[in-house]
């Protein structure tokens, strides 16, 4: 039931009334406690005009989440080249930490217990340009252009129980202390 409430809620998240599409690969993730995990997505502009992206974001109540996009919409303009969707174009990117490509980190709390699962929404704040805004042409007080529009899709972090070997390691080393300890007079 839970995965088909899921599922629902993914798709009515992930389309705009632009035709903007948000989709992130996988929508769930997962990783042990103390690392870090992230999203490849694509975002894919159905509408007629191109889409500036400028802040990324995931709402959740545990972890620590930082979005590749600037964190203050101001600093897209500081920036040489910023991430521009045309018109029909889908941009793909998968997540790579070193890089800083994909959706963004999300770090999982040390103190989270195997099992646990954070839900919650990414969103991708951008601009809407009615004209290529790295063209020749481009006009910024254009009145067809739209500021802090945003595409979501929900997405879910689980914590990953230790791997059997980890057990096995760590029982192997107790009964070496043990077998030590024992041998002393």
């Amino acid at each position: 039931m839970k995965s088909i409430l899921f599922l629902l809620l993914s798709l009515a998240l992930t389309t705009l009334a632009d035709g903007s599409v948000l989709t992130l690969s996988p929508e769930a993730v997962s990783a042990h406690p103390g690392e870090i995990t992230g999203w490849s997505f694509s975002l894919e502009n159905d509408g007629d005009g191109y889409l500036a992206l400028t802040v990324v974001d995931f709402t959740t109540d545990n972890g620590v989440f930082t979005g590749f996009l600037p964190a203050n919409p101001a600093d897209i303009w500081l920036l040489q080249s910023f991430l521009v969707i045309g018109p029909g174009q889908i941009f793909t990117q998968t997540f790579d930490e070193v890089t800083q490509q994909g959706i963004g980190p999300y770090l999982i709390n040390d103190f989270q217990i195997p099992g646990d699962i954070s839900t919650g929404v990414v969103t991708i704040t951008y601009d809407y340009y009615a004209t290529d805004p790295e063209g020749a042409g481009f006009d910024p007080d254009d009145p067809n252009h739209q500021y802090g529009l945003t595409v979501s899709a929900a997405a879910s972090v689980e914590v990953m129980a230790p791997e059997t070997s980890s057990w096995y390691l760590l029982g192997l080393g107790m009964g070496s202390i043990i077998m030590v300890l024992r041998r002393r007079p």
